[in-house]
This record gives C-alpha cells, sequence and structure tokens, in this order.
C-alpha cells in the first residue's frame, strides 16, 4: 500500500492540532510537581515525628572548599575492570602512585 502526499500532509495536520489543543489545557510544571497539601499527606505519610532545625555548625562555604581542592589523578573505573584493575594494562595503584 503506497501512502500519497495528501494522507501525509492530513496526518501532519492532526499532530498539530492534537500538540495546540494538549497546550492550551496543559498545567504549568511547578503545579504538576506539587500535590496540595491535603493530597500529599494522603499519598506520602511523614515518617519524620520530632523534625530538628539544621545545623550548620563544621560547615564550609563554597570558597572555603575550593581552597582545600588539591592535584589528583582520577583512576576512573580501573577498580571495576575485569580480573582486576591491572587487566586493562594499568599499574597497581598505591599510595606513592
Amino acid at each position: 500500500m503506497k501512502i500519497t502526499w495528501q494522507v501525509k500532509i492530513m496526518g501532519l495536520l492532526l499532530a498539530v492540532l492534537f500538540c495546540i489543543s494538549c497546550q492550551k489545557k496543559a498545567t504549568p510544571v511547578a503545579q504538576q510537581l506539587s500535590a496540595p497539601p491535603s493530597v500529599s499527606k494522603q499519598l506520602y505519610p511523614t515518617y519524620n515525628t520530632s523534625p530538628q532545625a539544621p545545623d550548620s555548625t563544621g560547615m564550609s562555604t563554597a570558597v572555603q572548599l575550593a581552597a582545600k581542592f588539591k592535584l589528583g589523578w582520577n583512576i576512573g573505573n580501573t577498580m571495576e575492570a575485569t580480573g582486576g584493575e591491572t587487566s586493562w594494562g594499568n599499574p597497581l595503584i598505591t599510595e606513592s602512585l
């Protein structure tokens, strides 16, 4: 069965009309992601019966953390190599390496 160009155009028009009709009914993403409080309590029970305020003791700022960065070497997936870490031709990983 050969599909004519008229059938292709009709299919394209139907797809465009469907997309336009869906856009009119679309709900903003923020509304889709957040359920009303009454619904979320029913669907997702809370197991945190005694919530505590966050404790920022010992926390660092991004600048302080960046200052602690040192030169390093990424061994990647070496430890997942089939047959051990040397099976890809790499030397054994040591502290001095």
